[in-house]
């Protein structure tokens, strides 16, 4: 039998209580710091997360991923000149814990 990711999350988030709108707005948060970094572009966007050791993926108002620093090093990069942008090490004072 498959369980599928709708299935899995609402698993989650009924039978666990895991807070899925908390994590959601978590993430919006770091985004818009780094959404600048994004804007003007309809291609996707990696934006590097300092101290967190994240890269968020953004495409247009969307963030479609977000990949750890294991992953990171794991995943052969592109040979690209085109730097990836790092937002400001200073984070919104809602997410800082």
């Amino acid at each position: 039998m498959r369980v599928t990711d709708h299935a899995l999350i609402r698993y989650m988030e009924r039978v666990h209580g895991v807070d899925f709108d908390t994590m959601r707005r978590e993430i919006a948060v770091i985004a818009r710091a780094g959404a600048s970094l994004a804007e003007n572009t309809e291609s996707t966007v990696k934006v590097n997360v300092p101290n967190h050791g994240l890269q968020l993926v953004l495409k247009g108002d969307a963030v479609v991923t977000v990949i750890d620093k294991k992953t990171i090093d794991y995943i052969p990069q592109k040979r690209s000149k085109q730097r990836i942008p790092t937002m400001p090490r200073q984070l919104p004072e809602v997410y800082r814990t």
